[in-house]
Order: structure tokens, then C-alpha cells, then sequence
């Protein structure tokens, strides 16, 4: 979860499907949702940039939208993350994947 003021407890794992499997990364900087509120989580996501290049097993890029670009309508799209399953509930420990 993203904390503000900074990336202290954050951290960038990516080749697994459990949080506490595959390889971390250092984080540069954690970009928040403009419109993140910390009190009722609404807009709980961010980009997390990498200090270092990402790569390694089971590691692939994402194709993520430029500002300003729209998404199609009609299209699935699908967001992953280790975020909480219910509202102030624990973080998942295996990757959870929802369609938008």
C-alpha cells in the first residue's frame, strides 16, 4: 500500500505470484493517483518506478496508458496487484487479478 511521504515499507517484487516470492527491485519514486485519499483509500493506486532495470525469469513488460490517452470502451482490461481482498483487511499474499 502506498504510503505517503514517501517509499519506506514499499516494496517492488515482480517474477512470482506470491508477494513474498520472485525478486525486489529499489524503488525510485512512487507516483500515487492524483486523486488518492488515505482515509477511505479511494484511487489506491500508483506507478512505482524502478531504480534499476527490471528484468529476470518470468518477468515480461506491460503497455501502460500515456497521459491523456483514453481507453476504448469494449475492451477488458485487466489490473493486478497484492492489495487488500476487503476494505482494511490484510494484503493478499498471492497475486490477485481483477477485469475492468
Amino acid at each position: 500500500m502506498y504510503s505517503p511521504g514517501g517509499s519506506a515499507g514499499a516494496k517492488l517484487v515482480a517474477g512470482d505470484l506470491r508477494a513474498d516470492e520472485g525478486i525486489s527491485f529499489p524503488i525510485q519514486a512512487i507516483i500515487p493517483h492524483p486523486n488518492f485519499d488515505a482515509i477511505n483509500n479511494d484511487y489506491d493506486i500508483a506507478i512505482l518506478e524502478s531504480a534499476i532495470p527490471i528484468v529476470g525469469p518470468n518477468i515480461f513488460p506491460v503497455t501502460i496508458a500515456f497521459s491523456g490517452q483514453f481507453l476504448r470502451d469494449g475492451i477488458q482490461y485487466t489490473v493486478s496487484g497484492w492489495g487488500a481482498n476487503i476494505p482494511q483487511g490484510p494484503d493478499s499474499p498471492l497475486l490477485q487479478k481483477a477485469y475492468v
